[in-house]
């Protein structure tokens, strides 16, 4: 089995690899969410993408609970699991927490 702080620092520095390449240039895509202060570019969401893509991949049963709602079922772990992610994919920051 993957180890999950290897795989969340991994998962992070892909997903800062995003935002870097987004600050590097225009935003684009950017959206409000629940205001008008409240934005969401392609960056985050091609940040977020690459942490859920990553913690999917290790840990499949696991629920995640993302920002952005890359996953539509995110907070429900598979049955005989119930370890969650959450996680922040601006900041690139994230927790996994086991049985709650």
């Amino acid at each position: 089995m993957a180890d999950p702080l290897t795989v969340a620092i991994d998962a992070a520095r892909a997903a800062g690899r995003h935002l870097l390449e987004g600050f590097e240039s225009s935003p684009t895509g950017v959206d409000a969410k629940s205001s008008h202060t409240d934005l969401v570019s392609d960056a985050d969401r091609e940040s977020e993408n690459a942490i859920v893509s990553a913690i999917r991949w290790a840990f499949p049963e696991d629920a995640i609970v993302a920002e952005e709602g890359s996953l539509e079922n995110g907070d429900r772990a598979a049955p005989g699991t119930s370890t969650r992610w959450t996680g922040r994919s601006t900041t690139s920051t994230g927790c996994r927490t086991g049985p709650s």
